[in-house]
C-alpha cells in the first residue's frame, strides 16, 4: 500500500511540476510574441523606406549603401528589384547585390577621396568640412583686418 501511495505522490508532484513549468513558458511565448511582431513591423517599415529612397535615387545613378553590419558599398545602381539591389562598387570593380532587409543607410553619390580610416567621405560631410575649414582662415582675416582700423 506505502508503495502505490509512494509512487501516486511521484506522480502527483511530476505532473504538477510540468504543469509549473508549462504554465510558465506559455507566459513567457506571449511576452515574446509582440516584441517579435514590433521588431518585424519596424524592420518592414525600414526596409519599405530604404527601398523608396533607393528607387527615387534611381539606376545608373552613384550611390553609397551601409549595411546593417557596418559595410560600405560606393557605386552605381545597375538594377533595382523587388528584394534586393544591384550596384557596381568603384572599390571592389565588381557588381554587388545587396538585399533591402540589410540596408541600413542609403546615401545620394559618394565620395572621391579617402578619409584616414579607409572609407571614403559622403558629400555631404566634405562640403561641412569645406565650409569649417574656410571659415577658419577667413575669420580671423577679418578680425585682424577690423582690429588694424
Amino acid at each position: 500500500m506505502s508503495t502505490r501511495l509512494t509512487s501516486l505522490r511521484l506522480t502527483s508532484t511530476f505532473l504538477f511540476c510540468c504543469t509549473l513549468a508549462l504554465s510558465n513558458q506559455v507566459s513567457l511565448l506571449q511576452a515574446q510574441t509582440p516584441q517579435q511582431n514590433e521588431a518585424a513591423i519596424k524592420l518592414a517599415a525600414e526596409t519599405k523606406k530604404i527601398k523608396e529612397q533607393i528607387s527615387k535615387i534611381g539606376p545608373v545613378k552613384d550611390v553609397t549603401i551601409i549595411r546593417r553590419d557596418g559595410q560600405e558599398f560606393y557605386g552605381r545602381i545597375e538594377k533595382i528589384e523587388d528584394d534586393f539591389v544591384v550596384i557596381y562598387d568603384v572599390d571592389l570593380k565588381a557588381k554587388v547585390e545587396i538585399h533591402f532587409e540589410d540596408i541600413k543607410q542609403v546615401s545620394k553619390g559618394y565620395g572621391h577621396t579617402r578619409a584616414w580610416n579607409g572609407k571614403r567621405i559622403p558629400p555631404k560631410k566634405r562640403q561641412i568640412g569645406l565650409i569649417i575649414g574656410l571659415a577658419a582662415i577667413v575669420v580671423p582675416i577679418i578680425l585682424l583686418a577690423a582690429a588694424r582700423d
